[in-house]
């Protein structure tokens, strides 16, 4: 047992052996019930924030003084001053404690870095056993086929992942994964064609989750990180255009059949609500269909922003918006929609322009960071790729639905975010050697 353990603490930057277990074992349990289960994870996620407050006072100093930490600090007086003057201005509907985690949720990329611990294999292997989770979790929960064949007779479908909307992102991610790791596998000397094999296997599996839950911002968020990660990949290989020309075949022939065998169905969705965004440019009254509800909330919203635009409304700010619309219909109400399907509008409306700033300093931290690793030969081609264009991919779909509020959101984020900040820190302790 003790020579387990200390292959598993071996090139994580923290040395305590018993602390290093503590943080694996639970981010393994939260990475593999997540995607099953939020109420199964919520235990783990408990436990790695514990192991990694107890790691930062074991860290090495250039990890505790990261600048993603200070940014996080950031984020906290950010909430805390909101809660603050909300108190003060407009008490009667402050919220009765600060609940810092509506911002501070970003950040759980923080104690997901500690647990990897800057070891590349880790990364990896963590993002492969989500992804082996998520393949499985349909077939897991006893509806696999039913559910693809009535996606592929044009039933909507969920995949029993929350709603559309989530098994959509996930499964996108999982597309941009498996392309990003194309070049990898055909590099290969043993067992080359297998491996390919089986990841173009999931690609398609995954082109087909994302068409069959008809969600087109997920089709649009997927489209633009698929050029981003082609425009990437042309960036920054070194392969002879053969090589190059032969992997963009083995993923746009498969894209192209999928696609090809249910366009009817895309071409249905696309215009299903044409009539809304065409109502907005006519300035005509919009209708509450799916897109009209998006487009009513953000206009409402504009006006809440303009009141308090430098902290915001606290936490009840963006259900605040919806309840308190004048042109909104009692039926809309009634739902009960607490998020304005745009995770930046939330934060926007929640903690202001400082809430927002922590997020947009958090994200360039990270491009910046990762792009430097690259330059300094510290991460592989397909790692940059792939973050890229997920941050891509994270972009576009958080602008139409607040991922970011919900648990398959937050960790999709930090799981991926989480991987490449350790990475960073790696490097920060061992300037010369690589991830």
């Amino acid at each position: 047992m003790d020579i387990n353990i200390r292959l598993l603490v071996k090139d994580h930057f923290l040395n305590q052996m018993w602390l290093v277990g503590w943080l694996l074992v639970a981010l393994v349990g939260y990475t593999v019930l997540s995607i099953f289960s939020d109420n199964l994870a919520k235990p783990f996620i408990d436990l790695i924030l514990l192991a990694a407050l107890v790691a930062f006072f074991f860290a090495p100093k250039p990890v505790t003084s990261s600048p993603a930490i200070y940014i996080f600090v950031f984020a906290l007086a950010a909430a805390l001053l909101t809660w603050a003057l909300m108190l003060l201005q407009h008490a009667d509907i402050a919220e009765s404690s600060p609940q810092v985690h509506k911002l501070t949720y970003w950040f759980f990329l923080i104690p997901i870095a500690f647990a990897c611990g800057g070891d590349r294999r880790k990364v990896i292997g963590i993002w492969l056993i989500a992804g082996v989770a998520l393949v499985f979790t349909p077939w897991v929960k006893g509806i696999g086929v039913t559910a693809i064949v009535n996606g592929i007779t044009g039933s909507r479908t969920d995949l029993n992942l929350l709603n559309a909307q989530h098994a959509a992102m996930y499964f996108a991610v999982l597309a941009l994964g498996a392309v990003a790791v194309l070049p990898r596998l055909l590099a290969l000397k043993n067992l080359r064609w297998l491996a390919v094999g089986a990841c173009l296997l999931v690609l398609v599996y995954a082109l087909v989750a994302v068409i069959i839950t008809q969600t087109r911002a997920v089709w649009l968020g997927l489209s633009i990180a698929l050029i981003v990660q082609m425009a990437v990949s042309l960036r920054v290989t070194s392969a002879s255009w053969r090589r190059v020309t032969r992997l963009v075949a083995m993923v746009v022939i498969p894209l192209i059949i999928v696609l090809a065998t249910n366009w009817q169905l895309i071409q249905q969705r696309v215009i299903a609500e044409s009539d809304s965004i065409a109502a907005l440019w006519a300035d005509d009254a919009i209708a509450f269909d799916s897109a009209g509800i998006r487009l009513h909330f953000w206009r409402e919203s504009l006006h809440w922003i303009a009141e308090r635009p430098l902290v915001g409304w606290g936490v009840e700010g963006k259900k605040m918006v919806i309840q308190q619309a004048d042109s909104f219909p009692e039926a809309i109400k009634k739902q009960d929609l607490s998020h304005l399907h745009n995770s930046f509008l939330d934060a926007l409306v929640n903690f202001g322009l400082l809430g927002l700033a922590a997020i947009v300093a958090l994200w360039a931290y990270l491009v910046r960071a990762c792009v430097q690793l690259w330059r300094n030969g510290h991460i592989s081609n397909d790692l940059l790729v792939f973050y890229l264009s997920f941050l891509a991919l994270w972009f576009v779909i958080n602008c139409f639905e607040s991922y970011m509020q919900f648990a398959s959101g937050r960790f999709v984020f930090a799981l991926i975010s989480g991987g490449m900040l350790s990475l960073v820190w790696r490097t920060r302790l061992l300037p010369g050697k690589s991830a």
